[in-house]
């Protein structure tokens, strides 16, 4: 996710996972995706990171008061 056309292909493909509510990424290869824990989880984002063509793991979840989740995804 090293250039802006990478960078929206990982944000669009995350977006169409149901549940997502928001994506950003830094451009160093990392996306943050805020997400309904009920409707997806780590692994529902790492797949649609890489039927998107970047491999990726998942890092740092971070709970927050309602059912949303926010997690760093890392291609590698």
């Amino acid at each position: 996710m090293d250039r802006q056309g990478d960078s929206e292909r990982v944000k669009a493909a995350l977006r169409r996972v149901p549940g997502v509510r928001e994506v950003s990424c830094n451009g160093s290869n990392v996306a943050k995706v805020s997400y309904d824990k009920r409707r997806t989880d780590q692994n529902g984002l790492i797949q649609a990171c890489k039927r998107a063509g970047f491999p990726a793991t998942a890092t740092a979840a971070t709970a927050q008061p309602t059912r949303t989740r926010t997690v760093t995804v890392r291609s590698t």
